[in-house]
């Protein structure tokens, strides 16, 4: 016959009190305590052997007692046995009550109460507790602890847990503890296990499933459909602009948003549908059982573009909010999981790129151009290293004289293979892969070095990316490259889109203000083009606003007149020059210059040449 008991106090089975208390268990014992407690545990008279013991270690590795397998002969314990009692003493350590009283136990383990009995039991599956072996109580092992065999099996995705009765060796532990037809209602270590569970299967800031449980339930969907044949779609979102708003009002906003729009997702969704949080701002959806695909998935896509988007208030402040889908239909677009997956980031990706707050659906194409962005990736991370990258400059021309007053610095990729490849091509991939951040470095201390032996009356112009402006080292970078040439700092112009201050508004003011005090100059490219171009000409003093060039070619339209004449105008009022992008005629030389603007660039005055060629060409003759 054997049984186990739980002492609080004994450390572990090797130590000198452990010893001691075996010892004293094993002959019986002169104490009352003893000899109550092997009345209620054996027959009387039994002689008692320790077989094995496992600690029982709280949190913090604050151990408080031993889980002890005895028996009334001596025999080997199996490895199988050994393992079972070490989790049963583990499911112990969880247990509540323990916990609580576990400084309490090692306080009379320090004064000479070390052989005091938690709980105890028997091969019948009953366990007796209890302060004292005659204040002990007996309860089913279920009731209290749950072994591993126990632990809740989903019979069903989503499904609840139930067991009905374990097994364990005979003569081990204890012959057969039985469990109730419903594990979950019987102890508190099964609800925190069902938390637990739902913890590891669940997002926990939305509530939705997470990315391994979304993946599974589109596994079973697939599995599904070779029986059924039911055709399903999969739609994978992203909002566009919740980098923004974590940057520019904190991440408790960010949370916000996300909550919000989980509540609307599901608010959005039928019942039989499935959504699920696939990490940061991406969400992915199965469309089951619609009536047609791809007319539903579509439909569907529209109302959550519909739901989702546009102005809302985020703890008490009004935001934008941009999504971006993409969708696959299965099987059309294949029957494995992670080409799905894929395919629907693909289609979310030309979503992105073709305008946000849009659907597109997967095709075939878009695998090709993926793996054509691939290669040029693979290209572009050893371009620099193999010095493909050259400098350009464009003249930047005085709007009364015609005379240069600079020139902006643009990087061309001479391939090894393609020849010269667009920046349209590689600078959006160098800005996602984070590669801009050595090339930009490289192009500004080239752009510093040639401009470091034109006249002193000429300035240099370096286009600076959000991902530059994002590393915490940007202003040391330019500080650097100042230095290493000898360029005067106020001979450096530094431009800048909007997206640079929407990307990380705060470190960015810092850093302009910085660069401006050591004397560089700072210009707003591409004004007027943005969401909130006027704002941030209160965020930052800047020194320059270049007008974009679709504002030049459209001078034809009298709206677009007093727009550029609104800008000029504002742009002298607070002290800056303006410059207009993309001047091609002498018509439209005389228009920009009538408007107010005071610096003009584009074709008419000069292309982007290599460093020899624009010397020549615009240099020559100058001290």
């Amino acid at each position: 016959m054997s049984h186990l008991e739980i002492r609080a106090g004994a450390i572990h089975p090797e130590t000198k009190v452990e010893r001691e208390i075996c010892r004293r268990l094993r002959r019986g014992g002169a104490s009352e305590r003893w000899r109550t407690l092997r009345s209620r545990l054996q027959p009387e008279g039994a002689g008692t052997v320790l077989l094995t013991c496992a600690p029982v270690v709280l949190p913090a590795d604050a151990p408080v007692g031993s889980l002890c397998l005895f028996d009334t002969a001596d025999r080997t314990v199996s490895a199988d046995a050994a393992r079972r009692l070490a989790d049963l003493a583990a499911l112990i350590s969880e247990w509540p009550g323990l916990r609580s009283g576990a400084a309490t136990d090692r306080a009379v383990a320090a004064g000479g109460g070390a052989d005091e009995v938690i709980a105890a039991a028997r091969a019948t599956g009953k366990v007796a507790f209890g302060k004292t072996p005659s204040g002990l109580r007996t309860r089913p092992v279920a009731k209290v602890v749950q072994p591993e065999p126990l632990r809740s099996t989903p019979s069903h995705v989503g499904g609840p847990a139930r067991a009905t009765e374990t097994m364990i060796p005979q003569g081990d532990v204890c012959d057969r503890v039985r469990g109730s037809s419903d594990v979950r209602d019987l102890c508190p270590l099964e609800a925190r296990e069902r938390q637990i569970d739902h913890m590891a299967q669940h997002d926990g800031l939305t509530g939705l499933m997470n990315r391994d449980r979304f993946h599974a339930c589109l596994t079973e969907r697939l599995d599904r459909l070779e029986r059924d044949g039911v055709p399903f779609a999969m739609l994978y979102l992203d909002l566009d602009r919740l980098s923004v708003i974590n940057e520019t009002l904190g991440h408790r906003a960010g949370d916000a948003v996300l909550v919000g729009v989980a509540d609307r997702l599901r608010a959005a969704l039928r019942e039989e549908d499935i959504v699920g949080r696939i990490g940061g701002d991406e969400f992915a959806i199965l469309q089951i059982g619609a009536a047609s695909q791809p007319a539903s998935s579509a439909a569907l896509a529209q109302r959550l573009i519909e739901a989702l988007t546009g102005p809302t208030l985020v703890l008490g402040k009004p935001v934008e909010i941009e999504l971006s889908i993409g969708v696959v239909v299965v099987p059309t677009d294949g029957r494995d999981s992670q080409v799905l997956m894929k395919r629907a980031a693909l289609a979310l990706s030309r979503a992105k790129a073709d305008g946000r707050n849009t659907r597109r659906f997967y095709e075939p194409a878009m695998d090709a151009a993926a793996e054509a962005r691939r290669n040029l990736e693979i290209d572009l991370r050893g371009a620099l290293s193999r010095g493909e990258f050259e400098v350009y400059y464009q003249p930047l021309v005085d709007a009364r004289t015609g005379r240069p007053t600079g020139a902006e610095a643009l990087v061309r990729w001479r391939h090894q293979c393609k020849g010269l490849v667009s920046p349209a091509h590689f600078i959006a991939l160098a800005e996602e892969t984070g590669l801009i951040v050595p090339l930009g470095e490289w192009v500004l201390r080239r752009a510093c070095r040639d401009a470091a032996d034109w006249p002193v009356d000429m300035r240099i112009a370096v286009n600076i990316s959000a991902v530059q402006f994002r590393q915490a080292r940007f202003v040391e970078v330019v500080m650097h490259a100042l230095a290493e040439t000898g360029l005067a700092p106020e001979r450096l112009e530094l431009e800048i889109t909007e997206t640079v201050l929407m990307k990380s508004l705060p470190q960015v003011v810092e850093a302009l203000h910085l660069l401006r005090r050591l004397g560089v100059r700072i210009s707003l490219d591409d004004f007027g083009t943005g969401y909130s171009s006027l704002s941030y000409l209160r965020t930052f003093p800047f020194d320059k606003l270049k007008i974009d060039q679709s504002f030049v070619q459209d001078l034809a339209d009298p709206a677009t007149v007093s727009i550029m004449r609104a800008i000029t105008a504002l742009g002298h009022g607070l002290g800056m020059t303006i410059t207009a992008e993309g001047v091609e005629t002498e018509e439209q030389r005389a228009a920009v210059r009538d408007l107010g603007c005071t610096n003009l660039q584009g074709y008419l005055f000069g292309r982007p040449l290599a460093k020899t060629d624009f010397e020549r060409e615009h240099l020559s003759g100058r001290a």
